[in-house]
């Protein structure tokens, strides 16, 4: 089933025409789990099992890869469709939301056909970075394929709807290697000044609205400046229109001191694009646009713990008998032996209270005189 947000340029897709001896892989362009993208000498992509007959360069491009990257990465989608990117452009959609159309052919479930995938820039600049992380290597470059979003969001969790976008170098341009670095650069460049085009006229003091975007190739940037007609004065472009008259003469002598024209931009590598597009993806839109988020691979389910028989515990041995503490000496005094005990403290002496004596008798006769009477 062809992704909803392809437009076929045919009512119905065309029969793709199977391998066989006069058709067969040329070049390997990605490699996921047990699978392996190849470019086949028709220029058709083909899905092949990685352990499939492949010729010998096939394989020697495999082995390099594998080298290069020991760890294979892995496809959770179930259903995905492959498409050769020959252009891409961006429309004058709704301000904030451009969108992005990659033009090139469809390949999908043994069909092919020529259209447009419509997806949004944010969408395509998030992919753009998420593929300088994952590049098929080769032994003298690298080729990156885009993971896109090519149906609504619910479908994509589901795991359908997903397009491997590759954007293969014309043959004539081969010579040099089956590389799509430049572009890559040329992608990331498009995306960030459409972005910045409408971030000028919504917040035009912007850090992003002022920022010098740089370039995926200076040299040919001022050889197009020069076939406009700019002069090319240190690290400034001088427009030479009217060179004749005294102020253009004037212009092209002193215009790196007045000001006049602009400074040429400087130029990137894909990894200064990958930082400014991370940058400008958390400042402009969100760090992953809400679309991406549904090509990640769902979280693995939470462990469940499982309980073992228990082990019934062995009882803890009864407590020792607590005897009562002796002196290392008292079992000498059972036997009247032993040494002596030591003398205690002397008692308190007793005090004696004061009685006053009895109070004297009254005068008289004496008792032994009573006796007399």
């Amino acid at each position: 089933m062809v992704p909803s947000n392809f437009i076929p340029h045919a009512d119905e897709l065309e029969r793709q025409t199977p391998l066989s001896e006069a058709i067969w892989p040329e070049h390997a362009l990605d490699i996921f789990s047990n699978r392996l993208v190849t470019l086949c000498n028709d220029g058709q992509l083909r899905e092949v099992l990685s352990d499939s007959a492949l010729p010998r360069e096939v394989k020697n491009e495999v082995a390099c890869h594998r080298v290069s990257v020991p760890q294979v990465r892995k496809m959770w989608f179930s259903d995905y469709a492959l498409m050769n990117v020959k252009t891409l452009d961006t429309d004058e959609g709704e301000k904030g939301q451009r969108m992005a159309r990659l033009s090139g052919t469809l390949f999908d479930d043994g069909q092919q056909g020529e259209g447009e995938l419509v997806l949004r820039v944010s969408e395509l600049l998030y992919a753009l970075c998420e593929a300088v992380q994952n590049p098929f290597r080769y032994s003298n470059g690298a080729f990156y394929g885009l993971a896109l979003p090519g149906d609504s969001e619910e479908s994509l969790r589901q795991g359908r709807g997903l397009i491997l976008a590759y954007a293969v170098p014309p043959a004539e341009l081969r010579a040099a290697g089956i590389g799509n670095e430049e572009w890559m650069k040329m992608a990331f460049f498009e995306c960030l000044q459409t972005i910045q085009n409408d971030m000028k006229e919504m917040k035009p003091k912007a850090p992003f609205s002022l920022l010098n975007l740089p370039v995926p190739s200076r040299s040919l940037l001022i050889a197009e400046l020069k076939q406009q007609g700019y002069e090319i004065v240190q690290d400034r472009a001088i427009s030479n229109m009217n060179r004749g008259t005294l102020a253009g003469r004037m212009l092209k002598m002193f215009g790196n001191l007045t000001g006049q024209g602009f400074s040429l931009p400087p130029e990137a590598t894909l990894a200064d694009y990958v930082k400014l597009g991370r940058e400008t993806l958390a400042s402009v839109f969100e760090p992953i646009p809400y679309r991406m988020k549904a090509l990640l691979p769902p979280p693995p389910p939470p462990l469940t713990m499982t309980t073992s028989p228990s082990i019934p515990k062995a009882p803890p041995p009864p407590p020792a008998p607590q005897l009562p503490s002796t002196s290392a000496n008292d079992w000498m005094s059972d036997f009247g032996g032993g040494p002596a005990p030591r003398p205690g403290p002397p008692p308190p002496k007793k005090t004696k209270t004061y009685t006053p004596p009895p109070p004297p008798k009254p005068a008289g006769k004496p008792d032994w005189a009573k006796d007399f009477e």
